[in-house]
């Protein structure tokens, strides 16, 4: 050990006198540490935040041509720029009180407030013709004097044509809604006025004619209704001035436009804990409601979401039935048969399309919930179906769900769903973030659907084969690529009585497809 020692004390001693030799002592020496300027009691300011500079538009998107240009006179707003544009949502309801009407003073105040979403506060400093003319448009939409109800009846198939529909232009795009779409639907009427409802309650209403005409009056207004996601909304079929709307919060509510109000139709107990609406019957937590196309919305059906279906009369709301068709599970969607007001289909928890006669669930209005004697026709599926309707002409049922299929049932009087049931091969995995897709029918023999490709597609049936016709793409239009849509279209309709259809997307914006 003495000698390990001695050879390491030789070694150390032969590589300091290296070192002196190669003189690279000030190379490895420690840094000299310079210590920070003392500020001598100058106190530090804070750095103005800059005002933020609004967005600049172009000439084109202000509204202002040429000759006023020219001339130095200030256009007015473009409808582009009022529909687009973003501003604080009120958390407050349009009106305190189911009894409280809504004036068009009141309307109008909340529009120039910026109180709705789409609108700017360039609207507080309007000139007072200008004033006039919102004032005019908000008194005619609560008139309901949109349009007369024509006694049109549904385009044919032979009259729906899909080649050449698009997008085209901005005018065809609206931010109608601050929060994600949930639901839409279009009045029964030849204008293009369509709805939509939020995830936060609210519902707008976006008169495409008079976006497409450039006008200065207003073409959309948005309320709030509803504390929950809007679920359904159901036009009345007989009349242009009443809408309803279903949703989770328990309440199916009514605007009529020709009275002004908007009352409730059925009103659950708001002091009931959530977990404990299953066992009462006085609240609900509505998916879905329907009526058919011929009686003029006087018999409704509406889906809860713990297994119950509520047959009633707006009339007379206290006399509705409630039947509990799955206990404790969730009704997806329940829609009538537009040609036979007396059958609904409905999907359920359960992944079951089941098929209802109106008839054989009356019973007794004293007994306030029963279990109905079963569906007439039934078919499970291997999913969950998410949306299920029936088509215009009441002889097609078409569900899409989770199990990544289309099924389209060709219902007989017979009601036997397995004999003719066909399937189309589809992504419908939407996950959490998006509203799951649904279907609507392009018509009688074709189906129109978004996919998760930011695509609108229909899907029609092969005509050689009748008996068990092929479903194929036969039009599609959008994509990543597509100038103007820029997210997946979930949830579609198509217009009763022209080739339109109206889409919503999770940012709110709508859109409207039509030929050029």
């Amino acid at each position: 050990m003495e000698r390990y020692e001695e050879l390491r004390e030789a070694r150390l001693l032969e590589n300091k006198r290296r070192l002196a030799e190669l003189k690279i002592e000030p190379l490895v020496a420690a840094p000299t540490v310079f210590k920070k300027p003392v500020s001598a009691g100058a106190a530090k300011r804070k750095r103005l935040a800059e005002p933020e500079q609004p967005l600049r538009r172009s000439l084109r998107q202000q509204g202002v041509t040429a000759k006023d240009e020219g001339n130095g006179v200030s256009a007015t707003t473009d409808l582009e720029a009022i529909t687009e544009s973003k501003s604080s949502v009120s958390t407050k309801p349009l009106r305190a009180s189911a009894t409280e009407p809504i004036t068009s003073d009141a309307v109008l105040t909340s529009v120039l407030r910026g109180d709705q979403p789409g609108f700017t506060d360039a609207r507080i400093d309007a000139k007072s013709e200008e004033k006039e003319q919102l004032r005019e448009w908000i008194v005619e939409c609560l008139a309901g004097k949109w349009s007369k109800l024509s006694r049109k009846s549904p385009l044919k198939h032979s009259e729906r044509e899909w080649d050449g529909m698009d997008v085209a232009s901005e005018t065809e795009v609206a931010k109608l809604l601050d929060h994600r779409t949930y639901s839409v639907a279009f009045l029964a009427s030849d204008s293009a006025v369509g709805i939509a409802g939020s995830v936060k309650g609210e519902v707008g209403v976006w008169n495409w004619d008079v976006q497409k005409s450039k006008s200065s009056r207003l073409a959309a207004c948005t309320f709030k209704f509803h504390t929950a996601p809007v679920t359904s909304i159901l036009p009345c079929s007989q009349s242009t001035q009443r809408v309803y709307t279903s949703s989770y919060d328990g309440l199916i509510r009514v605007l009529d436009l020709e009275s002004e109000t908007v009352s409730d139709v059925i009103c659950g107990d708001r002091r009931t804990p959530w977990a404990n609406i299953s066992d009462d019957l006085q609240s609900f937590s509505f998916t879905a409601v329907s009526a058919g196309r011929t009686s003029s919305n006087s018999q409704l059906v509406a889906s809860d979401s713990y297994g119950r279906l509520v047959l009633f009369d707006p009339r007379t709301p206290s006399d509705s039935e409630v039947y509990s068709i799955l206990p404790g599970k969730k009704v997806h969607t329940v829609h009538v048969n537009p040609a036979d007001e007396n059958y609904f289909v409905t999907s359920d928890r359960d992944a079951t399309v089941k098929v209802w006669d109106r008839r054989l669930l009356r019973g007794k209005p004293s007994q306030r919930t029963k279990t109905p004697p079963g569906p007439v026709g039934e078919y499970c599926c291997s999913r969950v179906q998410s949306f299920v309707k029936w088509s215009p002409c009441g002889t097609q049922v078409a569900s899409i769900g989770f199990d990544d299929l289309i099924h389209i049932w060709k219902v007989s009087s017979s009601f036997d769903l397995h004999a003719s049931q066909f399937t189309i091969k589809h992504n419908n995995q939407t996950g959490r973030w998006l509203t799951p897709l649904n279907v609507d029918f392009f018509d009688s023999e074709s189906l129109l659907v978004g996919s998760l490709q930011r695509t609108l597609q229909v899907f029609s049936a092969e005509k050689d084969n009748a008996a068990k016709p092929e479903y194929r793409l036969s039009w599609e239009v959008g994509g990543y690529s597509h100038p103007l849509i820029t997210a997946v279209m979930s949830v579609n309709a198509v217009h009763p009585k022209r080739n339109l259809v109206l889409s919503g997307v999770g940012s709110g914006r709508c859109y409207i497809c039509t030929q050029p």
